[in-house]
């Protein structure tokens, strides 16, 4: 799949979202039961209220033209409270070198800032969600999730490396960033949670996280 029609079908969901999104669904669990609407939200709640800070975090180790070497493990600590595994590596120098790029793109785009080879965790989700705390405007968050409902497996057919999926995958989320429907996504996040406007991109990633499962079927 390439970017053009994966944008259309993130527009499709775009253009459906309603602050009622943020107030959750009942989500079924992986090992059976059902997490209430009401846990989904707070949980999504806490994560938007902590958005801020974790940018901060990422941004002061930026701040003097870095990242030094401390600055690296820092923007990592500012991603990895969002994810389910405690980070184990780091290619230092490709870090730093990849952050530095992302930080000041001078005109590149994802495809050309995002490196040949993982350097957080040996993986393209803390990567992804690391090079996001330094450029959330250009750089996506990326998960198992995201890759399963976007590039799912079909037997008989071979998917593409994943980090030609990641790319794909921030190239049409980029062009959807710039939709109708983005503006009035970013004020209602703006509204629920009392923080600062997100930038457009993650206020689109964050519709696609939030929607319902009947909604989300528009991407999958």
């Amino acid at each position: 799949m390439t970017a053009r029609p994966l944008r259309a079908r993130i527009d499709t969901l775009l253009t459906q979202f309603t602050p009622a999104w943020l107030d959750g669904y009942d989500r079924p669990l992986p090992r059976g039961g059902i997490e209430p609407a009401a846990a989904v939200a707070a949980r999504w709640a806490f994560y938007a209220r902590s958005y801020p800070a974790h940018l901060a975090t990422a941004r002061a180790a930026l701040s003097d033209g870095g990242p030094r070497p401390e600055g690296v493990f820092q923007i990592v600590a500012a991603a990895y409270p969002w994810m389910p595994r405690v980070p184990t590596s780091v290619d230092l120098e490709g870090a730093r070198a990849a952050f530095r790029t992302a930080w000041r793109p001078e005109g590149r785009g994802f495809a050309q800032i995002l490196p040949q080879r993982p350097v957080v965790n040996r993986s393209w989700t803390g990567t992804a969600k690391a090079l996001h705390f330094v450029n959330p405007a250009l750089c996506p968050i990326w998960d198992s999730r995201i890759d399963a409902a976007l590039f799912p497996k079909r037997q008989g057919a071979r998917r593409p490396p994943e980090r030609t999926r990641l790319i794909t995958y921030a190239e049409a989320l980029s062009a959807a960033a710039k939709g109708a429907a983005v503006p009035g996504i970013v004020a209602a996040l703006e509204r629920a949670y009392g923080t600062p406007p997100v930038t457009p991109l993650r206020a689109a990633e964050w519709a696609i996280f939030c929607a319902p499962p009947a909604a989300r079927k528009a991407i999958e």
